[in-house]
């Protein structure tokens, strides 16, 4: 299972990622990762604010 993918249509490009919820996560912590995540492929993309992107 991927836990980060990107789609890429025409000019536009869209992030997904995820978490793996076990028995002991900690939904804040597991949140706190998935953004992380996005985070750091919108840099590498050259992306400032993953939440402005759409815009």
């Amino acid at each position: 299972m991927g836990l980060r993918a990107g789609l890429v249509e025409e000019a536009q490009m869209a992030l997904f990622s995820g978490a793996g919820i076990v028995e002991g996560s900690a939904p804040d912590r597991e949140w706190d990762e998935i953004e992380q995540k996005i985070g750091d492929f919108a840099a590498i993309m050259g992306v400032s604010d993953p939440r402005m992107a759409s815009r």
